[in-house]
């Protein structure tokens, strides 16, 4: 059996830092993590950090006190990355813990940051769409899929040299619908919403197919209005016709998309050919 003895927030210090990370590791913690370590190191830097929660433990049965959580932020604490600085006023809150032996590690441990409780971008996402009317009718999952794809395609305008390129991380990117100087970015919402009753739906979870259809919808609205829809639906007559061959072509693609070595650009490439086709003018007619 274990149970939750006391709780105390503390002035978090150098020392206390220092102290916790040297503290005995509940046997069997897990090694230390880079893109967690990184993940602080970024919020330190930007002076979001605003103090940790540590977690520990006394076994009843050999008297030794363990970390149980805690162990990236203090030891991040207690060796601070390049120009970064100690956090001053701010406090640690620790939760002290006391367990009968160690064959109730495994269940100690498993209160921390259990994947089934952890809030998912999906979760941040409907925080964010609170604060824009009428995101509230779209779901999270597709708020998430078309963040993504905003991301996607602002990276590719920074690749092409755009200097006012917002590029936001997978928690944040609920503000791309909440910045001002790109309210296309909320008026998309509507136009992406309609693919999703379609054959090809599935094609609104690829971030890199996203880009392009936002891309296109932004150049060339009559044009792209024709394109995707036949794209996401292949009814077009020619079974040859440039949108039917790249809807088969993405399908194949995502069979095999979870492959590391896959290049994802290659969407975009087939992506391209199809709409310089299609907009050349060698077969635009709507099907019948």
């Amino acid at each position: 059996m274990y149970r939750k003895v006391t709780v105390e927030s503390v002035p978090l210090t150098p020392e206390l830092a220092a102290q916790f990370a040297r503290m005995v590791p509940l046997p069997g913690e897990r090694c230390l993590r880079p893109t967690r370590r990184a993940y602080l190191a970024a919020q330190l830097l930007r002076r979001k950090f605003s103090g940790p929660d540590w977690a520990d433990g006394t076994c009843k049965t050999d008297g030794i006190t363990y970390r149980l959580d805690g162990q990236h932020s203090s030891d991040l604490l207690a060796n601070l990355p390049t120009g970064a600085e100690f956090p001053a006023d701010l406090l640690a809150t620790i939760t002290h813990y006391e367990f009968d032996s160690m064959e109730d590690a495994a269940d100690v441990f498993n209160l921390f940051n259990n994947p089934r409780s952890v809030r998912n971008n999906a979760d941040m996402m409907g925080v964010y769409a609170a604060r824009v009317p009428g995101l509230e009718t779209f779901s999270r999952e597709f708020l998430v899929d078309v963040s993504n794809g905003l991301y996607e395609f602002e990276a590719q305008r920074k690749r092409r040299g755009a200097k006012d390129a917002v590029l936001l991380g997978p928690r944040d990117r609920g503000l791309y619908f909440l910045y001002p100087n790109r309210p296309e970015f909320v008026t998309m919402l509507e136009w992406l919403a309609a693919f999703r009753e379609l054959k090809n739906a599935m094609f609104l979870h690829r971030p890199v197919i996203v880009s392009e259809m936002l891309a296109h919808r932004m150049a060339a609205p009559t044009v792209a209005d024709v394109f995707w829809p036949l794209v996401y639906t292949e009814t077009h007559a020619d079974p040859d016709h440039e949108t039917r061959v790249l809807a088969e072509a993405f399908r194949e693609l995502l069979a095999v998309a979870s492959r590391p070595k896959l290049d994802q650009s290659v969407f975009r490439r087939k992506t391209q050919r199809a709409w310089r086709q299609f907009r050349a003018g060698q077969s635009l007619l709507v099907p019948a």
